[in-house]
């Protein structure tokens, strides 16, 4: 997360000293669908298994648009999914927070593509609960239909390095399975305004 919030920082003041960049904020809502596929390492089984994730996304971003139509800032994500498990439709809820730092570019027609990157952190709803942290990164495109209200879709791909159950000592995702991968799906309404620039 240091890593994070020094990158951003620096980013950020970069952009803010240019004083021709205009400013923008852009609040979404959206739903997510994924899939979470793992397996353990065989001295703990080699068991495998695949769950879905599903549910809704919430959140905003903010940033700095250029002349050249490059844009820098940071997307906030606040999640509330489901994960079930497609072999023994066992269910759990889990609430995912995902910060990103964002670069973009506004193409013709007012399509914007981006890539992000950053920090989540997903804390399930069992007793005792149970915090994963790691790294994320998404890719997506959206496009302003009228005025202030565009639509879009981005991939993400969350990669989970630690998992802490309270009363317990942490657990390397690394040390525990032999792969864990995360990726969805986010189909989303983007609300754009912009402040200034040009």
């Amino acid at each position: 997360m240091r890593v994070f919030i020094i990158l951003s920082a620096a980013i950020f003041s970069l952009v803010a000293s240019s004083a021709s960049a205009g400013f923008y904020v852009e609040p979404f809502v959206g739903y997510i669908k994924g899939e979470i596929d793992s397996q353990t390492k065989a001295a703990l089984g080699g068991t495998s298994a695949k769950m879905e994730n599903t549910g809704l996304a919430y959140g905003a971003g903010l940033g700095w648009i250029f002349p050249n139509k490059v844009r820098v800032g940071a997307d906030v994500e606040l999640s509330n999914q489901e994960i079930k498990n497609t072999t023994t439709s066992v269910t759990s809820k889990v609430n995912v927070t995902s910060a990103y730092v964002i670069v973009g570019y506004e193409f013709e027609k007012e399509i914007i593509a981006y890539l992000g990157g950053g920090q989540s952190s997903s804390v399930d709803d069992q007793t005792p609960k149970t915090t994963s942290t790691g790294t994320t990164l998404k890719a997506g495109a959206y496009k302003e239909l009228v005025n202030h209200v565009a639509f879009g879709a981005e991939a993400m791909l969350h990669t989970w390095v630690e998992s802490t159950t309270e009363g317990s000592a942490s657990v390397k995702i690394a040390d525990v399975y032999e792969k864990y991968n995360s990726t969805s799906l986010h189909l989303f309404f983007r609300f754009p305004f912009e402040i200034g620039g040009k």
